[in-house]
């Protein structure tokens, strides 16, 4: 075994929460903080929800069988309209952005099934006719497999 694998063996475990012990250290009890303040990282990090984990995981599949040439997530955002004087503007970001072979770019938005479907896809509809260079697509998972719809603009 050599030195760095002896190193990983006796690194010490971290911890996900507060301690329960009543002998913490005051700099670790500030790093921690108190019960119910640090919430367990997600499983899914960096992705939003178990959705998302799974699509970028096709994605990862396809960039390495060869049928697309590269993928991103949540690395765009389009603006909408201009805001009004001391309000927002309305912006969309996009779930993922896919390069295929053919040169053409494709931005992928993951939904899973709610009653209000419909509303959701209000700011993509609207993103999809301010920039119709673009391939917008919305994809779920029905029945153990990946469906793919394109935006009505």
């Amino acid at each position: 075994m050599d030195r760095h694998a002896r190193k990983s063996l006796t690194a010490p475990v971290l911890r996900h929460g507060p301690s329960t012990s009543k002998g913490v250290d005051p700099i670790d009890r500030a790093r921690i903080g108190e019960a119910g303040s640090n919430p367990a990282p997600s499983p899914y990090a960096p992705y939003r929800n178990k959705l998302e984990h799974s699509f970028a995981g096709k994605l990862a599949l396809e960039q390495q069988a060869g049928f697309i040439r590269q993928w991103g997530y949540e690395n765009m955002t389009f603006k909408l309209s201009v805001a009004a004087p001391g309000k927002r503007g309305d912006y969309h970001r996009n779930d993922f952005v896919v390069w295929h072979l053919d040169g053409h770019i494709e931005m992928a938005q993951t939904k899973g099934w709610h009653k209000n479907l419909a509303a959701s896809l209000k700011s993509l509809r609207w993103a999809a006719q301010k920039h119709p260079w673009f391939t917008w697509t919305i994809w779920r998972y029905i029945g153990g497999g990946w469906q793919q719809e394109q935006v009505q603009r």
